[in-house]
C-alpha cells in the first residue's frame, strides 16, 4: 500500500497508469494469472465530472470453474483522489504562479494497494485434483532433488546439481532462471520415492529431480536423472523428461520458465470459456 501527492492531474493520470501497468506485470510475471484492470468512480456519489480526476482501477482475477468474469476477485486498486481528500485534511504543498508569486495548494492525491489476495487468487486459479500449482516465482522451493542415501560425498550428483542450481546460470539468457534458485535435497530415508513425489506433489513443487532408476544401490552411480514438472502428469511421458546429470541444471531452469508459461497460458485459455454453473467443474 503506498500514497503520493503530484502537482497536477496529469501527472497523478501518468503515475496511476505506471502503477496499473506494475500491478497487472506482477499477476503476469509473477503470479502466472491473467488480470484485468477496471475503471470505477474512485469515491461513491462523486464522479470524474465534479472533480476533475477523480476515479479507480480496479484489477481483478477470474478463478476458473469458480466465478464468472462479471464476478470476479479483486486483488489491487489504484485510486486517484483529486485534492478534494487533501484540502479537507488541508494538506497543501509550496509553489509559484506565473509571477513568481509564492502560494499554497492542495496537491492531487493517489494510493494505491496490492493485497494478499492476489496469493489466493493464483493459488486458486492453478490448483488441480492432485494439490497446489505453485508458480515457479512464487514457490518457496522452486527445485527439488530427490535421493536415497543421506551421507553422502561431495562428488554426489545431487550435490553438484544443487550447487548449479543455486549459483547463477552459467549460460546468461536475460531470464529470471539466470539467479540462483531455491533448492532443497531430500534425504529422508524412511520413505520410498512415490510418497515423496507425492508429498512434494502435494506442496506444489514446481519441479522434482529424481535418479532415472530410483534403487538405492543405483543412487550412488547416477548418469541419467528425471525432470518432474508439477503440472503435467506423472504417469504420462509428456510430464517425465530423462536427461543427463551435466545438463539437468539447464535443462531444470528451463522447464521452470515452460512451467510458467503453461500456467499463464492454461489461465488465459480457462477464462475465455464461458462458465456454466450447472454444469460445474473447472473449465480447463
Amino acid at each position: 500500500e503506498g500514497y503520493a501527492a503530484h502537482a497536477d492531474t496529469t501527472n497523478a493520470s501518468c503515475f496511476a497508469n505506471e502503477i496499473v501497468k506494475l500491478y497487472l506485470r506482477v499477476c503476469k510475471d509473477f503470479l502466472a494469472v491473467a488480470a484485468s484492470a477496471r475503471e470505477c468512480p474512485a469515491i461513491m456519489g462523486v464522479s470524474p465530472s465534479e472533480e476533475e480526476g477523480n476515479s479507480s482501477v480496479v484489477i481483478e482475477v477470474t478463478i476458473p470453474g469458480v466465478c464468472s468474469l462479471d464476478r470476479s476477485v479483486q486483488i489491487a486498486s489504484v485510486h486517484r483522489l483529486g485534492t478534494g481528500l487533501a484540502a479537507a485534511f488541508k494538506l497543501e504543498y509550496g509553489t509559484t504562479d506565473v509571477q513568481g508569486n509564492f502560494l499554497r495548494q492542495p496537491p492531487f492525491l493517489t494510493c494505491f494497494s496490492l493485497t494478499c489476495r492476489a496469493l489466493g487468487a493464483s493459488l486458486c486459479a492453478h490448483a488441480d485434483d492432485r494439490g497446489l500449482v505453485l508458480p515457479p516465482r512464487l514457490a518457496a522451493v522452486q527445485v527439488v532433488i530427490l535421493r536415497w542415501n543421506e551421507r553422502v560425498g561431495p562428488d554426489h550428483w545431487s550435490l553438484v546439481v544443487a550447487s548449479e542450481l543455486q549459483q547463477n546460470a552459467t549460460r546468461a539468457t536475460g531470464k529470471w532462471t539466470d539467479a540462483p534458485l531455491r533448492v532443497q535435497i531430500d534425504h529422508r530415508p524412511d520413505m520410498n520415492f512415490c510418497e515423496k513425489l507425492r508429498q512434494w506433489e502435494l506442496r506444489g513443487a514446481p519441479i522434482v529431480l529424481t535418479p532415472s532408476r530410483p534403487k538405492r544401490s543405483r543412487d550412488m552411480s547416477c548418469s541419467n536423472v528425471c525432470v518432474h514438472a508439477r503440472d503435467l502428469p506423472i504417469a504420462e511421458s509428456a510430464g517425465l523428461r530423462e536427461v543427463s546429470v551435466d545438463i539437468v541444471a539447464a535443462v531444470a531452469r528451463e522447464e521452470l520458465l515452460a512451467l510458467h508459461d503453461r500456467l499463464f497460458a492454461a489461465h488465459t485459455l480457462a477464462i475465455d470459456v464461458p462458465y456454466d454453473p450447472s454444469k460445474g467443474g473447472r473449465p480447463m
